[in-house]
């Protein structure tokens, strides 16, 4: 039994897109877990399985049905969750309240205090704009820490002994490029966010029906659930995984955009997190394995996929949205057979070019165009191709391969 692969099983007749489905699977884990379970990365470093994703796409992709089915599993099993608006000062009062004892360990051991929550909001840009960019730094601040302190005007010192937050959240590529600056993409939020992108909903049944199959994959995570929020302890690395980590670290990849850097520096951590999660999927046994460092690079590789798509628009040049824009349209344009200029013919996203430039001139006069144009072609993200009918060339653009 595997409370992942259940979990996606029920899932399976939506049009939400997988990675959607199973990033939030991984908070909910995460969020059963409250900073019960951690593993140490040498001596110091003490690492819990907390998460914070945020889901990214176009309205009406499936963002908030997966957070809601993550809701499900949690209202189950009483987990504390945060309403979708909330300020920073009430988030900070929330998660106090909560505080808790692991009668586990010693009495004197420094994270016997836990204090856990979980935020789940469909909105982003609703959760962040109640506490203002006081919230980001909030969120960035609590998430590794053991005892955050909060100072009141009028109260005095408000302490979070051993937070423990997680956070799932709804928001679109428009959102990010309007209201996320450079420095908090490049700064600590984001090196703490994985950042799930998806274009749109996959294929799916236009009335999905909830089958004896996924009816029974549903009470087997909820059974999973109550057994995961009772595991305790720390984890055992096998010499295997050990091993498997030492040759992979400094080998990771750092990636060449600059607004990833974040994110791939602290890479190892994020990994570990994950593995973790895999592991408590799978089984009581609280030892990291080969595999499940392997299966946490699979899922991490499902957010890198597109995670460059996420801040392509950031930046101070305007015709960069424009650009983004584009490449998001032809992304989802049909598929025509191209002949290349070495003589290969592939299918490949392809439009008519006037007809991109059409569903753009809102966002740019003729001359802008041209130069969003001339940037795609000259970094060889796009082609341009012609086909001659009945005495007229007609142009068309295509994505090229591998974009």
């Amino acid at each position: 039994m595997s409370f992942l692969a259940d979990y996606r099983e029920y899932c399976s007749n939506l049009e939400v897109p997988p990675s959607f489905t199973t990033f939030s699977s991984l908070v909910t884990l995460a969020s059963l877990l409250r900073r019960r379970v951690w593993i140490y990365k040498g001596d110091y470093i003490r690492i819990y399985p907390n998460l914070y994703v945020v889901l990214v796409g176009p309205p009406g992709c499936g963002k908030n049905t997966a957070i809601e089915i993550a809701e499900d599993v949690l209202h189950q099993r009483k987990s504390p969750c945060s309403a979708e608006s909330v300020t920073r000062e009430k988030l900070i009062m929330d998660m106090q309240v909560q505080e808790s004892v692991l009668d586990f360990l010693p009495a004197d051991d420094k994270y016997r205090i836990v204090s856990p929550y979980t935020v789940l909001a469909t909105e982003l840009s609703e959760f962040l704009g109640a506490g203002g960019l006081g919230m980001i730094s909030f969120l960035t601040d609590i998430y590794s820490r053991n005892i955050y302190e909060y100072r009141t005007k009028n109260k005095g010192s408000v302490f979070i002994r051993g937070p423990y937050l997680n956070l799932v959240a709804g928001t679109t590529p428009d959102w990010i490029t309007n209201y996320l600056k450079d420095d908090i993409i490049s700064g600590g939020f984001s090196r703490r966010c994985i950042f799930i992108y998806e274009t749109g909903r996959v294929d799916g049944d236009a009335f999905p029906r909830i089958t004896p199959k996924m009816q029974a994959a549903w009470q087997q995570v909820l059974v999973r659930s109550e057994t995961v929020s009772k595991l305790s302890g720390a984890f055992r690395w096998s010499a295997g995984a050990e091993k498997f980590f030492r040759a992979w670290y400094p080998k990771r990849r750092l990636g060449q955009d600059l607004n990833l850097t974040g994110y791939y520096e602290t890479k190892d951590i994020q990994l570990l997190k994950v593995a973790m999660l895999v592991a408590v999927s799978d089984g009581d046994e609280l030892v990291l394995e080969e595999h499940h460092l392997t299966r946490g690079l699979e899922l991490l590789g499902l957010a890198e996929y597109n995670l460059s798509r996420v801040f392509q628009g950031i930046g101070r040049n305007e015709l960069n949205q424009v650009s983004v824009k584009a490449m998001d349209l032809l992304v989802n344009a049909p598929k025509k057979n191209i002949t290349l200029a070495n003589g290969e013919s592939h299918q490949l996203p392809c439009m008519p070019l006037k007809q991109l430039k059409a569903m753009l001139w809102r966002d740019a006069n003729g001359m802008d165009m041209d130069n969003v144009l001339k940037y795609l072609r000259d970094t060889d993200k796009v082609g341009i191709t012609e086909e001659t009918a009945g005495g007229f060339v007609r142009q068309f653009i295509f994505l090229k391969r591998g974009v």
